[in-house]
């Protein structure tokens, strides 16, 4: 359950619709969604690129949901636009790492993963996450990882 502000500046803009406009996903849940909280989906006009090389043509998400208070997927289902999608099939740590989770430790051990620890106080967190990402020999591309983490990477202080 969300409890403050929250603005989703890139969201996946999914497939271009017959108008031109982007079948966006802002969010996937897989229950319930409950928020109390002030959400905004910006779409792909205002925020960051989604990906390099996407180009918008001034057509931005079909749907772009905004909630100012309280919202439930279950009593007020209409509160969520299309751009927030549930999916009863959604398996995080098989989405993330392309492997079911009953194999947690084969993919914590195989040297594939790495841990990124943004405590040191000698690097800056920007330097950490860049080493992490360049000394790592796998990114699971249809995660969404390798956007997450540049976007991560663009936010972080030197």
């Amino acid at each position: 359950m969300a409890k403050s502000a929250v603005n989703i500046t890139t969201p996946d803009p999914g497939s271009k619709l017959e108008d031109g406009k982007w079948d966006c996903t802002a969010v996937r849940f897989g229950g319930r969604f409950t928020a109390n909280a002030s959400i905004t989906n910006s779409g792909v006009v205002h925020g960051n690129l989604p990906y390099q090389g996407f180009v918008h043509n001034e057509k931005d998400c079909v749907e772009k949901t905004i909630v100012n208070g309280s919202c439930s997927s279950d009593s007020q289902p209409q509160c969520l636009l299309s751009d927030f999608k549930k999916d009863s099939e959604l398996n995080i740590f098989k989405d993330f790492f392309g492997v079911e989770p009953q194999y947690h430790d084969s993919v914590r051990d195989s040297g594939d993963f790495h841990i990124i620890d943004l405590t040191g106080e000698e690097l800056g967190a920007k330097t950490v996450v860049q080493r992490s990402l360049s000394s790592s020999r796998r990114m699971h591309e249809n995660s969404g990882l390798k956007v997450h983490a540049l976007s991560l990477l663009q936010s972080l202080p030197q």
